[in-house]
């Protein structure tokens, strides 16, 4: 896929590698590093099963174009020297796209940011839209704007328990090095916290009906993570799971009979 550089681009580069959503469950993300490129999506190719077939273009003949963002990761790939854990995650597809603007509106922004978090999941696989088609992947995504990161209010600031964080497994002698990444706990480095500010009480303000909250996930969502075996918490952390649903996580780690 061909992606409009910006200038910095252009005289320093701009390769790092793709953010891989191999599996159901796989959550990548992280700070924003760079602003976003464009490029114009291109369809599915059966023969190489990969996004190389021919330009995406709407009826009118206007391209379809998709987003490429930078986000510095915790993946630390052995085989690329020097690894600085940034990825480019390519945000493309009706499904993710949706996603990503729905979650940018429910944290009260309007726009990707250089310095925001972003975290992606792909929960499942849905219906395929007609006989013989690729079953489309579903997606969860939260989004914390430039601001709230910075006070530590972000997926960076939670408990390590609730920290979705990737790192490649070790390739088997002989076999080349595997680009799935597994999730895996990770306790984070220490973060010295501003001192909290002192602020006027404020009201509720209630989210508008039929609308999820900000940071809460919609109920499409919610059943999409559990079906997959995955706490809703883990990508929502603010969530409260109903008394039914605590006990359908609390059976994911029960041993089994």
């Amino acid at each position: 896929m061909t992606v409009t550089p910006d200038a910095n681009d252009v005289l320093f580069g701009s390769n790092s590698p793709s953010a891989n959503f191999d599996q159901p469950g796989t959550t990548i993300g992280g700070i924003i590093t760079a602003p976003g490129r464009t490029f114009q999506e291109r369809e599915w190719n059966n023969q190489t099963q990969r996004s190389d077939g021919p330009p995406k273009t709407f009826a009118s003949g206007d391209p379809i174009m998709g987003i490429a963002l930078d986000v510095q990761t915790n993946l630390r790939d052995p085989s690329i020297q020097n690894d600085d854990g940034i990825r480019t995650i390519y945000i493309k597809g009706k499904r993710l796209k949706d996603a990503v603007r729905e979650a940018v509106r429910a944290a009260g922004a309007n726009k990707l940011e250089v310095g925001a978090e972003i975290w992606v999941t792909f929960t499942h696989l849905g219906e395929p839209p007609s006989a013989g088609a690729n079953a489309p992947k579903e997606w969860a995504v939260r989004y914390v704007p430039a601001a709230s990161s910075a006070l530590g209010l972000g997926q960076q600031g939670q408990p390590a328990a609730q920290q979705p964080v990737q790192q490649y497994q070790q390739p088997v002698q002989g076999q080349q090095v595997a680009q799935q990444p597994v999730q895996q706990a990770y306790a984070p480095p220490a973060q010295q916290q501003p001192a909290p500010v002192a602020q006027a009480p404020q009201h509720p303000v209630q989210a508008p009906q039929g609308q999820p909250a900000a940071n809460q996930p919609t109920p499409e969502q919610v059943a999409g993570l559990l079906a997959n075996r995955m706490d809703p918490r883990t990508v929502f952390p603010a969530y409260q799971l109903t008394p039914e649903q605590v006990q359908q996580v609390a059976s994911f780690t029960a041993p089994q009979a």
